[in-house]
């Protein structure tokens, strides 16, 4: 896929060639809605309809090759949704509603949003965070070719989200930059797992296909009774982290948001199409249990890595061919680099000080807890030449005895973002865990 978009439209057959290929099979695919080269590949046919990528021409977005290929890809990614939530159930229009909200996740995910919300370090919660992005980065986008089909009520409920998720958007970006992540669409694209990509596609695939109208609603109808207990949680975390200010920005105003359009009101908008059209309570239920469905993939990897003490983001790999990188999407600037994630927390790789610093790793070490540089400089020196530290009185000093302005200063001299809307703690826990 990545080798094909690299080329003008048409060139050679490939996407053709690769459309074949897909369907003569039969590829065993375990899961596809984990599956990280289905996902992956369908995301980036499915962003051409978007903002698409540089380098990468405007033809492909309508090229019948790769429509074919898109085609091809989305047959196996509905196959899975198929196994995962089985056949539409035949429903009334007035039983929708009531469907709806007896529909709940899996116990893993009110176990994800307890962790976010009482024991997750910075590490963990920026992780969720950019699992999200994509779609908080992207609302209202696809929810546009669904309005265009609405009529009546529906439609004016869903503008309404619609006009919601604008300024919502704007401020996910600012909660990013705050948290010290990288707000560009796509930045994170190539360490996203499949189950993250899963939900992503499945969005654009409901507000692609006209015939998914109905889908869409469910899966909106899902969204906004999982998505208001993650982004308190969220909320809760920063805080008892000590990151308030512009990190806080987006989960303080959920609460607002939620209240404006409760979840009543999208599940009346759900059923109000059913009404309209009784033959979609069917899909619409579908796309609900289809949302679920990926959220439960993705809440399993969250937990399943985390528990492992590791990070549930893929790891960052370099790449030796250009033509099988991962584009920059048109939203990144070009020769602006993303900010390091350091998802599991680690401590960057040791730096070489020279020779005036015999022992490079405590010295590090010290200066993360806040010593000088001359002090961690003599701890470090000492202790390499076998000297007792302690006896000397070399005890760091730490962070905690810093004051606000120096600890302002420190993170200055760190570059740290968003460093403005942090109180003492929240600097000191960023600087610990940079």
């Amino acid at each position: 896929m990545l080798k094909t978009i690299a080329d003008p439209p048409g060139c050679d057959g490939a996407a053709r060639a690769a459309a074949a290929a897909v369907r003569a099979g039969p590829r065993e695919l375990t899961d596809p809605l984990v599956d990280l080269d289905l996902q992956l590949s369908l995301n980036l046919c499915y962003e051409l309809h978007f903002l698409s990528f540089r380098g990468v021409e405007t033809g492909w977005e309508w090229d019948p090759g790769l429509l074919e290929l898109r085609a091809e890809l989305e047959r196996l990614f509905m196959r899975g949704l198929g196994s995962a939530v089985g056949k539409p159930l035949e429903i009334r229009p007035d039983e929708v509603s009531g469907r709806l909200r007896g529909l709940k996740p899996d116990p893993g995910f009110e176990e994800l949003v307890d962790h976010v919300a009482n024991d997750a370090g910075l590490s963990q919660t920026r992780e969720l965070v950019i699992h999200r992005s994509p779609v908080k980065l992207r609302q209202p986008d696809p929810y546009g070719w669904t309005m265009a089909r609405l009529r009546g009520r529906p439609r004016r409920t869903l503008a309404k989200l619609v006009q919601n998720a604008v300024p919502a958007r704007a401020l996910y970006s600012k909660t990013m930059r705050a948290v010290g992540l990288d707000d560009r669409d796509g930045a994170y694209l190539d360490l996203l797992p499949g189950s993250t990509l899963a939900e992503v596609n499945l969005i654009s695939f409901f507000g692609l296909h006209r015939r998914a109208h109905g889908a869409m609603l469910g899966q909106i109808a899902m969204q906004e009774i999982l998505y208001p207990a993650e982004d308190k949680a969220c909320g809760q975390a920063l805080s008892r982290l000590g990151m308030n200010g512009d990190a806080a920005a987006y989960f303080g105003e959920a609460e607002h948001r939620a209240e404006s359009l409760a979840p009543a009101a999208v599940f009346e908008m759900a059923e109000g199409l059913a009404r309209i059209d009784p033959k979609l309570g069917p899909d619409i239920i579908l796309g609900a249990r289809a949302m679920l469905a990926v959220q439960k993939r993705l809440v399993d990897r969250m937990l399943e890595r985390w528990r492992g003490s590791a990070s549930s983001l893929l790891p960052e790999r370099p790449r030796a061919d250009p033509r099988t990188e991962i584009p920059v999407c048109l939203a990144a600037p070009r020769g602006i680099a993303r900010p390091p994630i350091n998802p599991r927390g680690d401590r960057p790789v040791t730096k070489d000080h020279g020779p005036s610093i015999k022992d490079d790793g405590l010295y590090e070490k010290l200066r993360e807890e806040g010593d000088s540089k001359e002090k961690a400089a003599r701890i470090a020196n000492a202790k390499a030449g076998g000297k007792d530290v302690s006896s000397e009185g070399g005890k760091a000093e730490g962070y905690e005895d810093r004051t606000v302005d120096e600890l302002r200063d420190r993170a200055a001299e760190l570059n740290i973002e968003g460093r403005s809307g942090m109180d003492k703690e929240g600097r000191i826990f960023t600087l610990r865990n940079r």
